[in-house]
């Protein structure tokens, strides 16, 4: 059927249901993102307001995303009633905002699982900008088309007309300035961590510099109060205390050796307080005369944790693999 002749492309009742069925079908969804705590405890109140607790920036996501969801839904009634066809470009736009509305639920679970992430903001702000500019060119093609009825007067449509370019500009300007906080985070981000890792780095050859000299005490200091250091075979040591006992008695009977490390790969955990380091290690035995008499290879994996600003280390393990010579 054609536009032109002046009849819908579709029915604008059956359009109508589709646009309440996809509204109320993203409206629901959204809630699936809410979710019932595992308790250890199950009748801790505590532990369960804790958990609840957690998930305060969803519930938040959730309810501001069904009140908007709601708002747009209540717009779509309103416009509705002054339309008497829908012609194939409104057809068109109603899809660009149905396809906006459905992927609603998308959005708001991201801005609930990462609120404090300019992306996150961006995405779900970019969301809202497509809806207001589809609804709002909507309502301008069908008063051009001659597709609304005489009930609906110019400074009705006017003053809706103002209040929906009003809505679009602004989410469209915030759109713009998150998109730029997130483009300048993800700039910024790989010279934070480059001098995280290089920190890393240098707290390591400071760790191997004082396992060189046996040095006990230096070694000791490299561990956070509840760090962990696991040696293959052993019951681990847990604390700097634990780790100075046994570096001073291991100083007194293990031979002389060179020690050299190699860093596979560094990741730095999102959050910029935690690291992994993992790598190899060779320890190689000397004579009486400093000559080598052995290799021996270990892999490890070292969790570093920062501490007042510097980094800890709070597990490290070290595995021995077979020797060779």
């Amino acid at each position: 059927m054609s536009d032109e002749q002046g009849t819908s492309v579709i029915s604008k009742n059956r359009l109508e249901m589709l646009v309440d069925g996809i509204f109320a079908i993203a409206m629901t969804i959204l809630v699936l993102e809410l979710k019932v705590p595992e308790l250890e405890h199950g009748r801790s109140v505590h532990e369960l307001a804790r958990a609840l607790a957690q998930q305060l920036p969803t519930f938040g996501s959730y309810l501001l995303s069904f009140l908007v969801l709601g708002g747009f839904w209540y717009r779509q009634n309103h416009q509705f009633r002054f339309y008497l066809r829908i012609t194939g470009p409104m057809l068109v736009l109603y899809l660009v905002q149905l396809a906006a509305v459905a992927a609603f639920p998308f959005c708001a679970a991201l801005l609930g699982r990462y609120p404090r992430n300019g992306t996150s903001v961006a995405v779900y702000y970019g969301c809202l900008v497509v809806y207001l500019w589809a609804i709002t060119t909507t309502w301008i093609v069908a008063k051009r088309s001659g597709s609304t009825g005489p009930e609906l007067t110019e400074e009705q449509y006017r003053r809706s007309r103002r209040r929906s370019l009003r809505f679009a500009m602004v989410f469209t300007v915030l759109f713009a300035a998150f998109v730029g906080v997130a483009v300048t985070s993800r700039q910024a981000q790989p010279l934070a961590l480059s001098r995280d890792e290089q920190a890393i780095r240098n707290f390591a050859a400071t760790w191997q510099k004082a396992l060189l000299d046996r040095d006990a005490a230096g070694q000791a200091a490299m561990f956070a109060s509840d760090g962990v250091e696991y040696h293959d075979g052993q019951e681990p040591l847990v604390g700097p205390a634990a780790v100075l006992a046994w570096e001073q008695n291991a100083a007194s009977h293990h031979p002389k050796a060179k020690i050299t490390t190699t860093t596979d790969r560094i990741v730095i955990a999102s959050s910029g307080d935690l690291a992994v380091q993992s790598g190899e290690g060779r320890i190689t035995g000397l004579g009486a005369n400093g000559e080598d008499t052995s290799v021996r290879r270990q892999r490890f994996v070292t969790v570093w944790r920062k501490v007042d600003g510097n980094w800890k280390v709070a597990h490290d393990i070290a595995v021995n693999i077979t020797p060779y010579n």
